[in-house]
């Protein structure tokens, strides 16, 4: 068929069950600001114009959903995907195949009871994703999926590598154990962000009829009559307690999102499957990733475990669905390397070793130092400024043993490595983040110096590819000015002559 000619066959409908999915949720996105208007800008009683403008809500939200269902076709028509939509005017919109970065699937507990799924593409250099489609029953949108992925056009700059897509079944890379799963939501840093949660939906419930601060003050008042140990024991009793319930409630919102989490690895794809009541499965390229980071916090670090992440070319669009995702949630730090290996393009990790890193230039302590005591004297000042009392200038001190006693530590935190076939480049004191970059994977390199780098004779290089998520940039942070002069024209050529097959 010629590029100009408009596809009308082999395309499918979305699943009957549309209809009936799909009515709520654009009644809850249009409904609403139409009952707002018809209260706000309506004649007659307000109760009256609420049902009024409800029911025209409900009944604009069946209409477009019931329009989209019979409008909307989709389909592979020889190497592009197809989009046609509309009535009166028609739009058909097509995707190059050899653009589709990731295919992914998610079910909702209700979307599972009717055997159907949501299909979300993403293409490169796309800030969202390019096409969403729901609903499509899970053996049409599995099979779907697997022709997207295996037909699509060669990338530019050659024939891809030999894969495994004729192997008559998948490889299980790695499972999420049950200790793992407690253990990720254990070690999570939102625990202070839900213990925060709870005591805002503490306040909500005191403003409404259920009163719990009477009993409360009632009990710390009869505490600190009895003595101030036991009003002591009181306040640590309840700190813990709202300790306990937020790693409670971490761990349970962990354990929802990736229960029975499993990597297998699918020709030349990785699949990742997980969630308990929300189902997630997405194929990632091998020949599309950008970018791996292992990310542990200080308490992850303690017990040997990071997290790792992978960036595609595709949207990063929020959430485990996108480009930027968690690839695996909780690995022991030893299986990091294995883990990548197994899953790198080839080519990009004959020589991949995380564990021989060297140090960055030993005048980036001093810059930390100096960089800490400036942050705490300007700290200091404020709070002196606006408090109008001089015992805020004793911040200044106390920041100034801080920055002494931090400087080595964050200075050891800083390691790179640049091989034949990857950049390497890590940094953090209490979130330890590893960046490993393919160098064939690089787009633009760039050679930064602050006024005290410059001072120092200290540069930074910033590594960037083609995925969007701002943790994507690997930063290899105060090099010497002729180690950083080095790598950066040795880094530039690779983007060069490497750069577009990043696309």
């Amino acid at each position: 068929m010629a590029d100009g000619a408009r596809p009308r066959e082999g395309l499918r409908r979305l699943h009957p069950a549309t209809v009936l999915l799909e009515v709520p949720a654009t009644v809850l996105k249009w409904g609403w600001p139409i009952v707002a208007a018809g209260f706000l800008f309506g004649g007659g009683s307000p109760s009256t114009n609420v049902v009024k403008w409800a029911v025209i809500g409900i009944v604009f939200g069946a209409v477009s959903t019931l329009f989209r269902y019979f409008t909307l076709r989709f389909g592979i028509v020889g190497e592009r995907l197809v989009l046609r939509h509309g009535l009166i005017w028609t739009v058909d919109r097509t995707i190059p195949l050899g653009r589709i970065q990731n295919v992914d699937l998610k079910s909702s507990p209700i979307q599972r009871l009717f055997g159907v799924t949501t299909v979300r593409i993403e293409t490169a250099g796309a800030d969202d994703t390019e096409a969403s489609l729901s609903v499509v029953s899970e053996e049409v949108a599995e099979r779907f999926r697997d022709d997207l992925l295996e037909r699509r056009a060669e990338p530019a700059g050659g024939p891809r590598e030999p894969t495994a897509n004729d192997a008559p079944e998948e490889e299980v890379i790695r499972r999420l154990g049950f200790g793992e799963l407690l253990l990720a939501g254990a070690t999570e840093n939102r625990v202070g962000v839900i213990v925060a949660a709870l005591f805002g939906l503490l306040e909500l419930l005191d403003e409404g009829s259920l009163d719990l601060e009477g009993p409360l003050e009632l009990a710390v008042g009869r505490a600190a009559s009895a003595g101030p140990w036991l009003a002591a024991a009181l306040a640590v009793a309840l700190v813990l307690t709202f300790l306990v319930a937020g790693w409670v409630t971490s761990i349970l919102l962990t354990a929802l999102r990736f229960h029975g989490f499993e990597l297998r690895r699918s020709g030349d794809g990785v699949r990742r499957r997980h969630g308990l009541l929300s189902k997630y499965e997405s194929l990632v390229r091998r020949d599309r990733l950008q970018v791996f980071l292992l990310e542990a916090n200080l308490l992850r670090r303690l017990v040997g475990y990071v997290t790792l992440k992978v960036q595609t070319a595709g949207s990063g669009e929020k959430g485990d669905a996108g480009g930027s995702a968690v690839f695996f949630p909780l690995l022991p730090r030893r299986e990091a390397d294995g883990l990548m290996r197994l899953v790198l393009p080839h080519g990009s990790r004959a020589d991949l070793d995380l564990d021989t890193l060297r140090p960055v230039h030993p005048r980036a302590a001093r810059r930390i130092f100096l960089r800490l005591c400036l942050l705490s004297t300007l700290f200091g000042g404020s709070v002196a400024l606006v408090a109008q009392d001089p015992r805020g200038l004793l911040a200044v001190p106390v920041g100034v043993l801080l920055a002494f006693a931090l400087r080595g530590p964050q200075y050891r935190a800083l390691k790179w490595n640049v091989t034949d076939s990857t950049v390497i480049a890590r940094a953090g004191l209490w979130t330890r983040r590893l960046w490993v970059v393919p160098r064939r994977r690089i787009q633009t390199v760039s050679l930064i110096q602050s006024p005290f780098q410059r001072r120092l004779g200290l540069a930074t290089v910033v590594v960037r590819t083609a995925g969007t998520a701002a943790w994507s940039r690997a930063r290899i942070v105060d090099l010497g000015e002729e180690d950083a002069q080095e790598v950066f024209d040795l880094l530039a050529a690779s983007a060069a002559t490497l750069g577009a097959e990043a696309v």
